[in-house]
């Protein structure tokens, strides 16, 4: 099997993630893009793909492969011209309904994508992607408790997802549910980075306090976490005649970006990327 980097990840308060294979937001976690950018340490997902290419007897299938490769490489448009040319030849195609379904959200159009994701699993209730897809749509629109409901399913479908189990985790702690949430970013990316992402989703909920606790807690369990480090410092200087804590000496380092909404595989693999080389 060949592996095609993913396309998603969920967003929240205009702060979240999202991500999986389901509703590919050219934007953020849970496909959005967060309100004041906040950037989460998210894992890479990948998706398994035949190594065989497309049936070339297969029309259908051609143009579901070549739309998809469109929609990776942000071609919205011509995405939407073939998923559209495959659902009018097969209008109960759950791929090229899914599709279309993604092509709307990453182009905003929220009321479109979720009825899509809805006809999806209308088809195919069964279908984590189409449960994903909903939930980043949900997401987008800040409604976190529909969010986790379809995450839950999508998750339950699909465990080894990881992907599907991230933007679990974030839309549950931007429901306040920090508690449940935790083990599944632990699970995903690992206990520090865990605290990091709650603390960021706090702060955006604007939880200075609750924050600060868990971006304390990820820099006791890794010091050499400097983004951690840098959004702590951030919250203590806003703070009137704030006392920085002593141990943790805060380097003048340029911003991370924050961005806690569902993200693209895109930018997942970006960011990989980044602490593969050293970032972290």
């Amino acid at each position: 099997m060949r592996r095609l980097r993913g396309l998603l990840a969920l967003v929240a308060t205009g702060t979240l993630l999202v991500g999986g294979a389901g509703c590919a937001h050219v934007g953020n976690y849970l496909g959005l893009k967060s309100q004041d950018e906040s950037e989460v340490q998210r894992a890479a997902f990948e998706e398994e793909i035949p190594n065989a290419p497309p049936d070339p007897k297969n029309p259908g299938q051609l143009k579901l492969a070549y739309a998809r490769w469109m929609e990776e490489s942000g071609n919205v448009d011509e995405a939407r011209n073939q998923y559209t040319a495959v659902r009018s030849e097969e209008p109960k195609n759950v791929d090229a309904i899914l599709g279309l379904a993604r092509v709307d959200l990453a182009s905003g159009k929220h009321v479109e994508a979720e009825q899509g994701f809805q006809r999806a699993l209308k088809l195919d209730p069964e279908s984590p992607l189409a449960h994903h897809g909903l939930a980043r749509c949900y997401a987008v629109q800040k409604r976190w408790t529909e969010a986790v409901a379809e995450l839950n399913t999508a998750v339950l479908a699909d465990p080894t997802n990881n992907n599907f189990r991230y933007d679990l985790a974030v839309a549950m702690a931007h429901t306040g549910d920090i508690d449940g949430a935790l083990p599944h970013f632990v699970r995903v990316v690992g206990d520090a980075k865990a605290h990091y992402n709650v603390g960021l989703i706090l702060q955006d909920e604007g939880q200075t306090a609750a924050a600060k606790k868990h971006l304390s807690l990820a820099l006791t369990k890794d010091p050499h976490l400097e983004e951690a480090e840098h959004w702590l410092r951030r919250i203590q200087a806003a703070e009137p005649n704030a006392m920085r804590s002593p141990q943790h000496s805060l380097s003048q380092q340029p911003a991370p970006s924050r961005d806690i909404s569902l993200t693209t595989a895109t930018q997942r693999e970006q960011r990989a990327n980044q602490h593969q080389a050293g970032s972290l």
